[in-house]
């Protein structure tokens, strides 16, 4: 539904620093700042002082404004010259103070102030603008040929002749006077003395002209020295500063003229820095300083000023205003002139259907601001850059996230993009803003965690990326994004929401953005771990789905990361059996970095079918535990260990059981250590109690994690309970082990063998195998494989609270799954890398039968 906001006929665009007296719009800054700086010019014979703010605040709107009352409150005998000068690009001192003396007397020229200068000081300045022009110089000269020609005549009489040339060439060079920086600084110093700037001047209003018609007395000169803020922002930009001020300190501290030095946050903080180590340049230059902060209440005085009338939306466009403009008046300005249109000759902000979703979207981010800045509430002793820097990073970091289009990101993704000008490192971002930014936005839905830290994460602490929590934008949001994207512009800044066209098997089509080494499609992503996430494709040479492992941004940086993925690759790609996931490629993408090509396994997470569909039937839970030792015992065989086996990195698949999909902290035995001394890798709340301790770990480490699989298998809960790092690692060590579930005694003893604290007394992966196979539950076996969490219903029984005369539990019938534990013998299948045909044993394993209804 469309609706109209009504504005005042006064309005006009305003693309420019607001002038004095401009009706259009009102002064969005700080009055009380113009009254200060004015009073601090206006009570003082002289000095510089530092004003500084973001850019697009309004420090030259403010210093406008304050020159402005400057000469309303001057005296009748005293003439005000503002001098403004941009300082955006580097500059050297002669030519700076050239500047300065030629634009007072050509300022002094334009408001007819020269005749009433006295004698001496119109004499100076006159000398000196003289010597500061072009001299031209001009040469005449002069130049005349002759010569005699001899030919003879008629009739061979011979005969003479003479001839002659004359010429005038006139030459013109311009050249500059010899005029050195000592020069120069002697006359400003001499004309500043001349214009009576030793006087100290009283405040009194006036009405009249400057100087009423009367020869003028004295002339306050202000020079402005503004956009310093642009020259600063190269990487030289602070050291010219600082040259300047030091080559200049003389003439910046003498009395009769103030310089008013514009910068942006950089120089605040840089002589703030400079002054705290003592003998600082600044504290010798600038005798004040004023930082102008942000306007942060700009959109309602806005409004207020030049709406017509207060109508629906209108608070929800001062909240979209808000978020957009950020407490920065040139920003709104440029957002709200965004919205308006003429109808007749008269202003309007109309507002359509997409319009009002767009801004309801920001208007609720927004308000999420707020809350946020109402829980963290301010410093005991607020800063009003600080508070600026707080504030103003949390919009930037939330424009970042936006623009991540569903990509995983982690608070070092965030702070490391200041180093890659994705940021301005000028907001003084800290991470402990971030994560708590990141945290609210998850609170409220914006963002959603896919890996957490915890007792079931997996700590690598050599990898940066693995000790920190993992986010992505929550679907509706991307979807909300997509859809403002449609209908505007400015929203596909920074993001890629071209969809290619369908491809095979469902996948999107070939295009920049999802192809991969020239041969994968890269799909959605379908599962994050320490060092990186997974991401569904499709192999366009053997048109087949696989899954594609790539690092994240942080982690792919890190040499420790980039060797443990590495060998992850070699051991995944080299191995083959029924429960392992197998590898086929590892190849590093110029846009994706290292990535590692699986198959994709088709299935669900055993511990996504415990937390939906609760613990599994016991004789499922043996099935699961019988198929996971034989892919334990193969490794060991192959003198593999340390797999961090847990629940999130087992796929049940319908045909084929557990698969252990992340072989990613696995080394071989003997290997070199990665870790340092005394520090464990793995995911807490599954490691063997010898490797909390530090001590030397084995295959019997991974007896001990597949034992706390089965615990959290059958009692749906993590084994050593679910408190903090500390409280679980207790528990560990002192081998407090949570198994309360209805099993059988043979069962529980199996499990609590392969979890026996001292490793030389637990059991062997075969041992294992043989046990579980001796309980009554495996008489139920086999049976089909709980894929889903609906499946988990309770028909498949094992009660044993009251065991059978036989000692065999009382049971329904299970529907068999033949062939589970007997996949047909691997077969050579063309596998084509690199352009190259290889014969690769791969496993294949039948589909199951269909069922029949019962």
């Amino acid at each position: 539904m469309e609706y109209a906001i009504p504005l005042r006929p006064s309005f006009r665009y305003v693309h420019e620093p607001l002038q004095v007296g401009d009706g259009a719009i009102p002064f969005l800054g700080d009055m009380a700042l113009v009254d200060e700086l004015a009073t601090r010019v206006g009570y003082s014979r002289g000095g510089t002082f530092l004003i500084t703010g973001f850019r697009g605040i309004g420090k030259t709107t403010l210093v406008t404004h304050a020159l402005h009352r400057i000469a309303e409150n001057t005296e009748p005998d005293e003439i005000v010259v503002p001098v403004v000068l941009s300082v955006a690009r580097p500059v050297t001192p002669d030519r700076l103070l050239y500047t300065v003396l030629r634009r007072t007397y050509e300022q002094l020229n334009e408001l007819g102030g020269l005749r009433h200068l006295p004698d001496e000081a119109r004499r100076s300045l006159l000398l000196a603008y003289q010597r500061t022009s072009v001299m031209l110089k001009q040469s005449n000269t002069a130049t005349s040929e002759a010569g005699i020609s001899v030919s003879s005549g008629e009739k061979g009489v011979p005969g003479a002749g003479l001839t002659a040339k004359r010429g005038r060439t006139m030459a013109t060079e311009a050249s500059y006077l010899t005029y050195s920086e000592h020069d120069v600084e002697y006359d400003l110093t001499r004309v500043v003395r001349a214009f009576g700037g030793q006087a100290a001047p009283s405040f009194r209003r006036s009405r009249r002209r400057l100087w009423g018609g009367r020869r003028a007395a004295r002339v306050r000169l202000v020079v402005v020295l503004d956009e310093v803020d642009k020259m600063t922002a190269g990487p030289t930009g602070l050291s010219v500063v600082e040259d300047l001020l030091t080559s200049l300190k003389t003439v910046l501290t003498m009395r009769g003229v103030h310089f008013l030095v514009v910068g942006g946050p950089d120089l605040y903080d840089h002589a703030l820095k400079d002054v705290g180590r003592g003998n600082s340049v600044y504290e010798s230059v600038f005798a004040w300083r004023l930082y102008v902060p942000c306007t942060w209440d700009a959109a309602k005085r806005l409004l207020e000023a030049v709406t017509a009338e207060r109508v629906r939306g209108t608070e929800e466009l001062e909240r979209y205003l808000s978020f957009k403009a950020r407490g920065v008046p040139r920003r709104l300005l440029q957002e709200f002139n965004e919205l308006v249109t003429w109808d007749d000759g008269r202003p309007v902000i109309r507002l359509d259907a997409a319009a009002s979703d767009r801004i309801g979207f920001y208007a609720k981010l927004e308000r999420l601001l707020d809350d946020l800045h109402q829980e963290t509430g301010t410093f005991l002793f607020p800063i009003a850059i600080d508070e600026d820097r707080r504030r103003l990073s949390a919009y930037y970091v939330i424009d970042w996230i936006l623009r991540t289009n569903g990509r995983t990101f982690s608070v070092l993704d965030i702070l490391g993009s200041t180093h890659q000008s994705e940021l301005d490192p000028l907001l003084g971002i800290s991470r402990r803003r971030v994560d708590r930014l990141l945290a609210h936005l998850a609170g409220h839905g914006v963002i959603e965690a896919v890996r957490e830290l915890g007792a079931t994460a997996t700590i690598i602490p050599d990898v940066a990326a693995a000790q920190v929590t993992a986010y992505k934008l929550v679907d509706n949001v991307k979807e909300m994004l997509l859809g403002l994207a449609r209908h505007h512009e400015s929203e596909r800044g920074g993001r890629s929401f071209a969809a290619p066209p369908p491809g095979p098997d469902g996948f999107s089509g070939t295009s920049a953005d999802n192809l991969v080494a020239d041969r994968y499609i890269l799909g959605a992503r379908i599962g994050a771990g320490g060092m990186g996430e997974v991401f569904s494709g499709f192999d366009l040479h053997l048109r087949r789905d696989v899954a594609i492992k790539v690092l994240y941004s942080t982690a792919a940086g890190s040499p420790a990361a980039l060797t443990r993925f590495r060998r992850e690759a070699e051991i995944t790609i080299r191995t083959r059996h029924p429960h392992l996931v197998a590898g086929y490629q590892f190849l590093d993408d110029p846009r994706v970095g290292p990535a590692l090509v699986l198959e994709l396994v088709e299935g669900t997470a055993l511990d996504d079918l415990v937390r939906d569909g609760g613990p599994l039937p016991p004789a499922a839970a043996v099935q699961v535990g019988v198929a996971l030792a034989e892919a334990v015992e193969y490794l060991s065989g192959q003198s593999i260990m340390r797999l961090d086996l847990k629940p999130s990195n087992v796929i049940v698949s319908p045909f084929r059981g557990p698969v252990i999909i992340d072989l990613g902290v696995a080394r071989e035995e003997g290997s070199d250590h990665l870790t340092d001394t005394g520090m464990f890798i793995g995911t807490p709340g599954y490691l063997a109690p010898e490797t909390v301790e530090g001590l030397d770990d084995d295959y019997k480490s991974d007896v001990h994690a597949l034992g706390a699989v089965l615990c959290y298998a059958l009692t749906g809960r993590p084994p050593f309970g679910k408190g903090t790092l500390e409280m679980v690692f207790y528990n560990i060590t002192t081998g407090k082990i949570d198994l309360e579930a209805d099993i059988s005694p043979a069962l529980r003893t199996a499990v609590l063998n392969a979890m026996t604290r001292d490793p030389a007394l637990r059991s062997t992966p075969r041992e294992l195998r043989d046990a579980l196979l001796s309980t009554p539950e495996a008489t139920l076996l086999p049976i089909p494989w709980p894929t889903h969490p609906n499946e988990i219903t309770g028909e498949i029984p094992g009660k044993f609270s009251q065991p059978s005369p036989d000692d065999s539990p009382t049971r329904t019938a299970a529907r068999p799954l033949p062939g589970i534990f007997a996949p047909p013998p691997p077969v050579n299948v063309p596998h084509l890398e690199n352009d190259h045909l290889f014969l690769t044993r791969e496993v294949r394993f039948p589909k199951a039968p269909e069922q029949p209804t019962p």
